[in-house]
């Protein structure tokens, strides 16, 4: 063991060694001005009569114009690989213009030697025939690429898709995402707006392998009045109305070089200047410190308090710091590292390198807004993403190690998903080499950690707001993960799923466990599915959204690591293998978790492919999965339940294991023969569950089977036919209340189309059903059906864009199955330029069905919608019969700044009245602000019952170079289901820069909910402060700011604990009295309350003030002296703390230096025996490079 120990010192030291070496012989390269250089002046002939040619370089690498004061500079950074690669259109195009203009935005055009945008038609849904490939050998931005639709056989509301492939000299190419354009009316067109701009900074790309190395030069111009044209590297650059612009390019040059800049003023007059820069061929970067101090304390008096504190034994002491930040630089690799013993006794230095450090209170605020607690213009990124002592990362080209905070990326399979984020080590290899579909032919994944955190996931139903508390508090740092799922309303199976970016969608308060959203979510959208044959009326999607984090446990021992590698390698461009393997040991309370899985996919093209996947688990990956309707505030879980559960996890998880299987493709016809058309489609799908396999996506204990294929074929201009079937089958118990149910369904159907005329389409279907539920409390569910139903369908388009149709279905044979004829008439109706009605009306066995929406364009700024649906189904199954909703709505632009809209729909069926209403506007007011409002009301059919549920949304933004604010005002409100509650919240921040000196900055958070009949819920954040930055004379820097925390804990957070009040202050600032002299201050008053209980309890109060005092003197040049005092006092106890420090401190060299020094501490409580008296001595070395 001791030699364990010391082989991780000898490891640590010669790393600091290595470092230091490396940057001493780097020094002249470092020293070099490679960073930031400007414009020579060395072959321009400078006159300052005429208007841009006046100009002085007033800073290094600055050029300022006079008759401005604008400034243009450069900075090379060899630092970061950001690629970027994008394109964009007006996505609502009014179909009565014939052009579409795109705009591609890249900071590599120099790699780009060919470029193509693929247009492709709705109809073509494998995107195998594009209508259109516009290319070119070179990327010009902020000028538009233009295409001319084809009029011929458009109409309002179809679609064109289209992407962007970029190649390189080697033929290896990066692509974007597809994207869509709707044709729409005048009204529902995307305001015209700058693509160019708003794309500007935007990555897209979903393919990547063009490698990317050099250097990153970016330029930057400020307050260029008076120009009219603007290029940089012979771009066309945009210029905001401040006068302001950024660029950025990557290069690979090396060695001195240039870039023209060309201005045209509003004169007419042109300008071309050369800026120079320097692109070294490596780069490195390094900063240490080594502090360690010595010293002894005598104690006079009580040492109770001071019993646990190793500085005040009888002993000498010795505690330090290592730590270092290192960045190099070189060919084809970078390697990031830094470390951090932090400070603490030195055997203790060295240990713990391979533990996840839990990030303390305020570096979980410090996240939250870098402005309110700098109180300037300051910013800041991670380059070692670290909650540990040690982070180090190698990189080349694609493949890297580390060790440090990852997430382990698991994610590519359906039933072998595993993606936490962890601590420790991962190694990540790609291979340059890509198929020639654009995947990377080699990939593996390998992790080592010892997590001691756990795995969940919340899931909530939308509300209509903003705010969503998750079932814990104090989650790790950066580990939330969020998507929202649109689920069908009726059987729950996904239909679509976003994946939401922190910062972007969302913003995540770790440690109050809190998700706002950056726009409300619904609850409800209109369903997305249709077709001939039918089983029930109109019935809508869900909208869920769904967080995946780590959370901190004391109740659980993770002594032990967790490992898993995940590899996939392309054999030939058409055959892959992949494997997982993931191990979790957790300790005797739990079982450990494992999960093996292998894949095989094979490819025939981007269109027709197939993948099979077997994976098997043993133990369970979250203990705790969590449902919520309203937000939070009571979930499927109390936390009883939890407590039960992660009291004694093997009560309820024991022995748990089970195998999955999956088989999935796709087939696009016309990749095996050219006799099929391109519309010519198939998929087909298996998916087995053992009750008893468990991974993050399938945590629940059923089984289930899932299986089916569905065909689409065009037969020829005239035929088209389509089939397929599925199969779903999910029985288990729950594992905590042991609830046995049972659900089977079966679906078989055929379709034939037949094209009788160009005005003319007749269809059939043919569908088999089969129908079984057992266990359920609803009797109504537990069925035993099955039927064999016919449909047919005739569409008639008597004049372009007016359509009728109608159809017929009947039951042909059945089994215990309730008759189901229906019959259909439906219209599709353009009957003007301004108004289009949509009209469908059923009526059979189980009830009548009415759908009518129409939409009337009075101009085209201002648009009528109304909707009427009735479902009157009387049916066994059917709790509510007759249903009747009818919607009005309307779109109105009031001007190109405002945005008006506003819906209601009106609800009525046998057991009572209900409305849903949203009410909205946006409104730009100006370039600088936006205003907007949402209203949303309606009922929510839970399983606890009908619940009615409003809510209110009303936000601005206001931003300008020297002011800006963001606020939200939210109010929502529950009834029935069991809940009661009314909610409310408001999220503000802002900062105004009073001039380059002063700084104000604030927020205000408030969170409050009215239970009613149960405990109230309150969180406060709020806080305001002044920050002081001189610029011309720098002898005074100061921050002042006031903070109010309030948390009364939320009811149904399972590891709440104390609710709190606090209130500090504090007020901070530094002096220079003279060349030698400084004086420093700091001042911080607290107040607090809490109480050892949620919503209950009695409170306990505690005042504490804090008084700091230092001076520092430069003696003589080299010998520096400081004198320190401080007071923390604690107003209710009648006791204090106070001390005194005094050093003296040598520069032996420039890196080096050596103190001496004393320092007394005097405890004082009137109220107890615990007084002390606390003198010594200390020597404290320190070194830095």
């Amino acid at each position: 063991m001791k030699d364990k120990k010391y082989l991780k010192k000898i490891l640590f030291l010669t790393a600091f060694i290595i470092v230091v070496r490396s940057i001493s012989a780097e020094i002249v390269d470092i020293n070099r001005p490679t960073v930031l250089k400007s414009i020579s002046t060395e072959n321009i002939d400078v006159d300052l009569d005429q208007s841009y040619l006046q100009q002085d370089l007033v800073t290094p690498g600055r050029i300022t114009f006079k008759n401005s004061g604008g400034q243009i500079y450069s900075i090379v950074d060899p630092i970061p690989v950001e690629p970027k690669l994008s394109i964009q259109a007006n996505k609502f195009q009014n179909i009565n213009l014939e052009q579409i203009d795109f705009y591609i935005y890249t900071n590599y055009t120099d790699r780009i030697k060919k470029w193509e945008i693929i247009i492709y038609d709705q109809k073509d849904t494998h995107t195998l025939d594009p209508i259109e490939v516009l290319s070119g050998s070179e990327i010009t931005l902020n000028k538009p690429i233009s295409f001319v639709l084809p009029k011929k056989d458009l109409k309002e509301g179809d679609k064109v898709y289209y992407t962007l492939k970029a190649y390189d000299k080697e033929g290896r190419f990066d692509q974007t995402d597809i994207y869509e354009i709707k044709l729409t009316s005048p009204i529902n067109a995307s305001p015209k707006q700058d693509v160019s701009n708003v794309i500007y900074g935007h990555d897209g790309t979903v393919i990547r392998n063009i490698p990317l190395s050099g250097s990153r030069v970016r330029v930057y111009g400020k307050d260029l009045r008076g120009v009219k044209d603007l290029s940089v590297d012979n771009q066309t650059i945009n210029i905001d109305g401040k006068g302001d612009f950024a660029y950025e390019y990557y290069t690979e040059d090396i060695g001195d070089g240039s870039f023209p800049i060309m201005i045209t003023d509003d004169e007419g007059e042109k300008y071309t200047y050369d800026m120079e820069i320097y692109l070294p061929k490596s780069y490195s970067f390094g900063v240490g410190i080594a502090d360690l101090f010595v010293g002894k304390n005598y104690v006079s008096g009580s040492d109770a308090i001071l019993q646990d504190n190793y500085k005040y034994d009888e002993n000498v002491f010795s505690s330090g710091r290592l730590a270092f930040y290192y960045k190099k630089v070189w060919d084809d690799y970078r390697l990031t590292s830094q470390a951090d013993t932090w400070e603490q006794e030195t055997k203790y230095l060295f240990k713990g390198f391979s533990k996840r450090r839990p990030r303390d209170l305020f570096e979980k605020l410090d996240r939250d807004d870098i402005e309110f607690n700098l109180g300037d213009e300051s910013s800041y990124y991670r380059d070692t993403d670290t909650s540990g002592k040690f982070y180090v990362k190698l990189e080349k080209k694609k493949s890297s190690i580390l060790w440090g905070s990852f997430d382990t990326g698991y994610t590519a399979n359906y039933y072998a998903d595993y993606n936490r984020s962890l601590y420790g080590f991962q190694g990540l290899y790609n291979s340059e080499d890509s198929t020639k579909f654009g995947e990377t032919k080699t990939k593996a994944n390998v992790f080592v950690s010892e997590p001691e955190t756990l795995f969940t996931s919340d899931e909530f139903r939308g509300t209509g707001g903003s705010v969503y508390f998750l079932s814990f508090q104090d989650i790790v740092v950066g580990s939330a993960k969020v998507k929202v799922q649109v689920k069908d309303g009726r059987t729950g199976r996904i239909l679509r799923e976003i994946v939401l970016q922190d910062g972007k969608d969302y913003d995540v308060n770790e440690l109050q466990g809190r998700i706002i959203l950056k726009n409300p979510l619904p609850t409800i959208i209109s369903t997305t599915e249709g077709g001939i044959i039918k089983d029930e009326p109109y019935y809508g999607d869900n909208v869920n959204l769904v967080v995946d984090y780590e959370f901190y446990s004391n109740d659980t021992d993770f002594g032990k690591a967790t490992y898993g590698i995940r590899g996939k390698s392309w054999v030939t461009d058409n055959v892959a293998i992949g494997g997982t393997l993931v191990s979790e040991s957790r300790g005797d309370s739990i079982e450990d978790y494992e999960l093996q899985g292998v894949d095989v996919t094979l490819r025939k093209t981007e269109n027709t492919f197939m993948r099979v996947e077997y994976a098997h688990s043993k133990g369970t990956q979250t203990l705790v999965n969590n449902f919520s309707y309203n937000g939070g505030y009571n979930t499927y879980l109390e936390r009883e339940d939890y407590e039960n559960i992660i009291g004694d996890p093997k009560k309820y998880l024991n022995s748990v294991s089970g195998d999955a299987y999956s088989i999935t493709g796709e087939l696009a016809f016309k990749d095996f023969s050219d006799f099929f058309d391109e519309r010519d489609i198939g998929t087909f799908w298996y998916n087995r569950k053992d009750a008893g396999f468990s991974s993050a996506g399938f945590s629940d204990s059923s089984e289930h089977d899932d299986y089916g294929f569905t065909n689409e074929f065009q037969i020829n201009d005239i035929w088209d036919i389509g089939f397929g079937a599925n199969k779903f089958k999910e029985s288990g118990q729950s594992y905590y209340d042991m609830d046995s149910t049972s659900l089977e369904e079966d679906r078989a159907n055929v379709t034939l189309g037949y094209q009788y005329s160009e005005k003319l389409k007749l269809s059939g279907e043919l569908e088999y059903q089969k129908n079984k539920g057992s266990g359920f409390e609803n009797e109504d569910d537990n069925i035993s059906e099955e039927a064999l139903l016919a449909g047919v369908k005739a569409e008639y388009e008597f004049q372009p864009n007016k359509t009728v149709y109608a159809m017929a279905q009947t039951p042909i044979l059945k089994d215990d199955y309730e008759a189901n004829n229906l019959y259909t008439l439906g219209a599709d109706l353009k009957l003007t330029e301004k108004f289009r009605l949509n009209a469908e009306g059923s009526t059979g066995n189980r009830g009548n069905g009415v759908e009518v929406l129409g939409n009337y364009d009075f101009t085209p700024d201002h648009s009528l919608y109304m909707g009427y649906a009735l479902d009157n189904n009387t049916s066994d199954d059917s709790n509510f019969g007759q249903e009747q909703t009818f919607t009005v709505g309307q779109k109105f632009m009031y001007d190109q700044k405002t945005t008006m809209y506003h819906e209601n729909q009106f609800l009525k069926d046998n057991i009572g009245k209900g409305i849903l209403q949203a009410y909205g506007i946006d409104f730009d007011y100006s370039d600088d602000m936006t205003v907007g409002a949402l209203v949303q009301h309606g009922d929510i059919d839970t399983s606890g019952g009908d619940l009615a549920r409003t809510s209110v949304s009303v936000y601005s933004r206001y931003y300008v170079r020297d002011f800006m604010i963001r606020n939200k005002l939210e109010y929502g409100k529950d009834r029935g289901a069991g809940l009661s509650a009314d909610r409310w919240a408001t999220i503000n921040r802002g900062k105004y820069v009073i001039d380059d000196e002063y700084t104000l900055f604030g927020e205000l958070n408030y969170l409050y909910r009215d239970a009613k009949e149960e405990k109230d819920d309150r969180s406060v954040e709020a806080g305001a402060g002044l920050g002081y930055r001189p610029i011309w004379n720098d002898k005074l820097n100061l921050i002042g700011k006031y903070e109010y925390v309030q948390n009364l804990g939320i009811n149904n957070q399972f590891n709440t604990t104390n609710d709190v009040k606090a209130h500090i202050v504090s007020l901070e600032a530094i002096y220079e009295l003279t060349q030698r002299l400084d004086i420093g201050g700091k001042y911080a008053f607290r107040t607090e309350d809490q109480r050892a209980g949620r919503g209950e309890g009695d409170w306990y109060n505690s005042k504490l003030d804090l008084y700091a005092l230092r001076l520092n003197y430069e003696v003589l040049k080299s010998w520096y002296a400081f004198g320190e005092y401080h007071m923390l006092r604690d107003i209710e106890e009648d006791s204090y703390e106070h001390g005194a420090i005094v050093g003296v401190y040598k520069e032996v060299q420039e890196n080096l230096k050596v103190g001496v020094g004393y320092n007394f501490t005097e405890f004082d409580d009137d109220l107890s025996d615990l007084d002390y008296n606390a003198k010594g001595w200390f020597i404290n070395i320190i070194g830095k490079f």
